[in-house]
């Protein structure tokens, strides 16, 4: 379990962390739905995941009797020191001390699921054009058609949020 006292995770950039996690943890683990046991497991799905639990790996026995679900918070403490956390883990990195990257390579862990690893746009490279548009952002539709004004003496932008 994380300390208390440890300050929060600051927000992670899941595109710099997927570079961050081919510089340091590929080459012992994959990241793909269905992928292969390396050194390590494969990560696909890790977050929430319980500890030990990828079928085929052979894990430590610290590793696969703790009961550790490894939420961003949980992976932030592991990754910053993997053997001080668990003593006895098989796992040889010596950790990421800065905060920034720790974030950034969970951001990128929590996109590893089912839907894919999809690259989030950021506001900066959004543009309004004047025809329908399809924006997906932080799991909120929006259908913007026509062009249209926000000035007050105009009505609402013609969109709807589902």
């Amino acid at each position: 379990m994380p300390p208390k006292d440890r300050a929060p995770l600051p927000p992670g950039d899941a595109v710099r962390g997927e570079k961050l996690f081919k510089g340091r943890a590929a080459q012992c683990h994959t990241a793909t739905k269905g992928g292969s046991n390396g050194v390590g497991p494969n990560l696909f799905g890790i977050v929430n995941r319980k500890s030990g639990t990828i079928e085929g790996f052979a894990y430590s026995k610290a590793n696969a009797d703790s009961g550790v679900i490894w939420t961003p918070e949980v992976l932030d403490v592991y990754l910053e020191n993997p053997k001080k956390f668990m003593p006895g883990t098989k796992m040889s990195f010596a950790g990421i001390k800065k905060p920034q990257e720790r974030a950034d390579v969970i951001a990128y862990l929590e996109t590893l699921k089912s839907a894919g690893f999809v690259k989030k746009p950021s506001l900066r490279s959004m543009q309004w054009y004047g025809r329908v548009s399809v924006f997906l952002f932080e799991g909120a539709i929006s259908f913007i058609s026509a062009p249209f004004s926000l000035s007050p003496a105009s009505p609402s932008p013609p969109f709807s949020v589902m």
